[in-house]
């Protein structure tokens, strides 16, 4: 496939003269994109599309707004323009940052809005952590779930920013898609607090050491984590 890239150097000096310069700033990322590859083109339209989406889905205030569940809707756009992609294609850095700077970057100031406030925005857009760039997260959020079929539990879970870099995108659980689902269908049901739901993913990283999980179906995952968050569901009852 042939495809667009930003190096990080680049990536770099874009985002400051977006941040700093703001004038010229397609041209200058149209000028830094470099095509590599071969055989058939990208669909850049139908990322336009997506980022659109992404977009749209931005309230016009942050009061009573939840940032994590609409990162959650978004990915499901993301993940449906790119699930067909060459995993060599998506496993290159440059192509990230070409989307999160040609077509996502009002998307992702909104939603890392107090780093790029601070300065501390880079990391967002760079992609070089996949667990910390939102376009790459966003992405894996859905992947980890299985694809598709299952984007629904992409935003099943309110304020669910911790559980997803903590529990998910940041461990082994992010590659096994049935404890992915049954963990997010538990937290969706049960909500556990911080530290409870910290103590669960505490307990199941024991079980990983014992048990090969990745051949569990959805029906066994779910019965595990019943069995071992059964105490703390009594607890986070009796606190309520």
């Amino acid at each position: 496939m042939k495809y667009p890239i930003i190096t990080f150097s680049d990536c770099s000096e874009l985002t400051r003269q977006r941040l700093e310069i703001r004038s010229g700033w397609e041209e200058a990322v149209k000028d830094k994109t470099l095509w590599v590859g071969e055989g058939k083109e990208f669909n850049a339209v139908r990322v336009q599309d997506a980022a659109a989406k992404a977009r749209q889905l931005i309230p016009e205030s942050r009061q009573g707004s939840d940032p994590d569940r609409i990162e959650g809707q978004a990915a499901v756009h993301l993940y449906e323009v790119l699930q067909d992609t060459p995993v060599v294609v998506l496993d290159d850095r440059g192509l990230w940052r070409w989307l999160s700077l040609a077509h996502f970057w009002d998307f992702i100031a909104w939603r890392e809005e107090k780093p790029f406030a601070s300065g501390n925005h880079l990391k967002y857009l760079d992609c070089n952590n996949s667990s910390e760039a939102v376009l790459p997260r966003m992405y894996r959020r859905v992947a980890a779930l299985g694809g598709a079929e299952h984007v629904h539990l992409a935003y099943a879970i309110p304020k669910g920013t911790d559980f997803w870099r903590s529990h998910v995108l940041r461990i082994k659980t992010a590659t096994t898609p049935a404890m992915t689902r049954a963990l997010v269908r538990f937290q969706a049901e049960h909500q556990l607090k911080t530290e409870e739901i910290r103590e669960l993913a505490k307990r199941l990283r024991r079980v990983w050491a014992n048990a090969v999980l990745e051949i569990y179906d959805d029906n066994e995952a779910a019965g595990l984590i019943a069995e071992q968050a059964e105490d703390l569901i009594e607890k986070s009852n009796a606190s309520q």
